[in-house]
């Protein structure tokens, strides 16, 4: 699924984020990408198709942590591979 043209924000994952709406499209972005839970994205990605530098998506991918939606998270130096928490 390389090309994503649409994604669908959950207002509770926005709850869940106190209104933070960058971190639940980066979410929405996640789960579009994930297959079986899990999403493999290369690692300037994500920053390349927000516009944003890679410390700012590890940001929100911390965030997601905090709160419970991401279960596990890896980096290997040139992907990232998040589990998404069901």
């Amino acid at each position: 699924m390389d090309n994503i043209t649409e994604v669908r924000v959950e207002l509770s994952a926005l709850k869940a984020l106190g209104g933070q709406c960058f971190f639940a499209i980066v979410y929405a972005y996640l789960k579009a990408r994930a297959v079986d839970g899990v999403a493999r994205v290369p690692n300037k990605e994500a920053a390349e198709i927000f516009g944003v530098t890679p410390r700012y998506i590890t940001s929100a991918i911390t965030s997601l942590r905090q709160v419970g939606l991401i279960s596990h998270y890896e980096y290997d130096g040139r992907h990232r591979i998040i589990h998404l928490s069901n």
